[in-house]
This record gives structure tokens, sequence and C-alpha cells, in this order.
């Protein structure tokens, strides 16, 4: 579009009604860091750039950034438009997932349509198991640098922003990643659908049900935290029946040194109906049974 091709800054010089797939454009956002390509998909995905802008609000409240507010697509300099290095974390966390941004990002270099295009972000080539995601400059935000690395299988995000110059944001960036890979280890304390607890039910059909873990936890923790973990369950000691499959009926927390660091809710496994008149005949009858049975013998 015409407002597309006239945005300032970095581009890969869109020109007014030309046609790029979306894939090209992403490859010129986050390669070239195209501010053009930018508001073009905004204007794609979103209808216009305004109500891309409320999208992206929107996501980022879902994934609890809660200090951050978006006024464009692209991030230059504008009251209101603001972030923190806590909310590019998560925000960069939950788009790595897609593996398609995966690997665009992860990119060093290529070529979309009448363009060659190479990586800003110097870390993929300076560093071991570099894999993206993004530089960036503004004069308010300086050169910032959002860097996630993949070593035996574990991914770490670093953010770092306001640095004076490209060496000293891939320095600090490089430390981050060291001091992570190299003080932390992830644990899985917790897998969903774990069983937590046996419950018994009052007057339950069946006497009880299983209560398991909501969500499952794993996260890094440095070494000498891991022997100092500690596991607290908070639940019933009985239901009373009726019970509805997939309740919340409690909390399971791990804790290091008394301080809470991770959580998961728990739910009943299955229904447990109320017992009627026909159950309690049926286990009187059995009960005689028994007591028959062991008369005879």
């Amino acid at each position: 579009s015409k407002k597309a091709a006239a945005v300032w800054g970095s581009t890969i010089k869109l020109k007014e009604g030309e046609k790029l797939t979306l894939r090209e454009l992403m490859y010129g956002m986050m390669l070239k860091s195209g501010n053009d390509a930018a508001v073009a998909i905004a204007e794609h995905i979103g209808g216009s750039v305004e109500n891309f802008v409320e999208m992206m609000n929107k996501k980022a409240l879902e994934l609890k950034a809660k200090d951050t507010h978006f006024r464009t697509p692209h991030g230059l300099d504008i009251d209101g438009h603001y972030s923190t290095a806590y909310d590019l974390a998560l925000i960069t966390a939950y788009a790595l997932k897609n593996t398609a941004f995966s690997n665009i990002v992860a990119t060093k270099s290529t070529e979309i349509t009448n363009r060659g295009l190479y990586n800003t972000n110097e870390m993929l080539s300076a560093y071991p198991g570099a894999d993206g995601v993004k530089t960036g400059y503004t004069g308010k935000a300086g050169r910032c640098l959002v860097t996630s690395a993949t070593k035996n299988k574990w991914r770490i995000i670093s953010v770092v922003l306001n640095c004076p110059t490209r060496h000293k944001r891939a320095q600090n960036s490089r430390n981050i990643l060291d001091y992570a890979f190299g003080s932390y280890k992830p644990y899985v304390l917790l897998e969903e659908q774990d069983i937590i607890k046996s419950i018994p039910v009052y007057k339950g059909k069946p006497g009880s049900v299983k209560a398991l873990a909501v969500e499952g936890i794993k996260m890094p923790l440095r070494f000498d935290e891991a022997d100092r973990v500690e596991k607290r369950v908070t639940l019933p000691d009985t239901l009373a029946a009726p019970v509805e499959k997939g309740i919340v009926i409690g909390k399971v927390e791990y804790t290091v040194d008394g301080k809470v660091i991770a959580s998961s809710r728990v739910k009943t496994a299955w229904k447990v109906d109320k017992k009627g008149f026909t159950d309690y005949f049926y286990e009187i009858v059995r009960m005689w049974g028994r007591l028959v049975k062991a008369i005879d013998n």
C-alpha cells in the first residue's frame, strides 16, 4: 500500500502496488527489520494498522505481558509504545512455538522477490547454538537484541535493551546465555495429568476419585536449588458425592526455602455419582452373602 511504502527507517524498499507473499514479508521484517514489511503485514492480517495494533495489545494481555503497550506494528519511537525485557521474553517464547516463525528467525540469509536479505542478528554467527530472534534500534530504545540459543534440546531466551553499541549488546547477550546454560538445568517437576492423590468420596459410587495435575511444570533451576525443592499439596481429605469430572479441588505447589516457585491446579479424574437405595440394597445383599459363606465354611 501507499502507507507501507512511505514508512521511514529500516525498510526492504517496498513499492506501492508491489506484491509479495506473507512469508516473504515475514523474512523482510525479521531479517532486515523492514518497517514497511511490518505495515504491509498489519494491513493484510488486521485490515488496517489500527485493527492490527488492537490485536497485538489483546495478545500481549493474553500472554500476561502486563507492562507492554503497542501503538505501531514496527516499533518506531512514539509515545505510549513500550515494553520490558521480561515481556519481550514472554512474547518471544510464545512466537517460537510457531515452527514457521522459528525457522525464519534462525535464517542467516535468503532471497525473496527482487531482494537478497541478510540477517542483522550478529549472534547467529557469533554464539554456538544461537537460533534467533531479532535485533532492534531506535533513538530512545538504543540498540536492543532478543536472542535464543539451544543446547542439549534446551532453548534459552535472552533480552538486552538500550545498549550503546552492537558489540555491547552482543557481549551482554553472550554473558546472559553463558550464565544461564552454565548455572541452570531444566527440571520436570510435574507432568500434566500426573496422579497427585486418591481422595475418598462420601456416599460415592465409586468410593474414591483420583486427583490429577491440570498443568505440567517444567522449569530451570540452579543446581543448588534443585536439592531444596519441596512439594506442598493442598487437597480436601474427603469429598461428598456427587462429584463432577474435571472440577478443580485443590493445588500442588513447589517451594524453595519456603518461597513458591511454581504451582498447578488439581482436578478430579472422573465423575462420581451419589449412591442410591438400590446401591445400598445390593451392598446389604453382598454383605449377607459373604456372611453366609463364612458360616458354611
